[in-house]
């Protein structure tokens, strides 16, 4: 809108510029870096990664 108003401003131009792309690899970095930051608590029982391997089925191996 100010570019209909005023015209090309070259400051504003390259401020915009230069948020256009901070913000988004601000963004992207703090999403990939997050995961290293981990609590060492135990896990909560009933958790995914506690899970009990899967039954073998029927007629798998060891059966006769």
């Amino acid at each position: 809108m100010d570019y209909l108003l005023s015209g090309l401003l070259v400051e504003d131009t390259l401020a915009d510029i230069a948020n256009t792309l901070f913000w988004p690899l601000v963004i992207s970095l703090g999403v990939r870096l997050r995961p290293l930051v981990v609590s060492h608590e135990e896990p909560v029982s009933g958790s995914l990664t506690s899970a009990s391997p899967p039954a073998s089925e029927p007629g798998g191996p060891g059966r006769e």
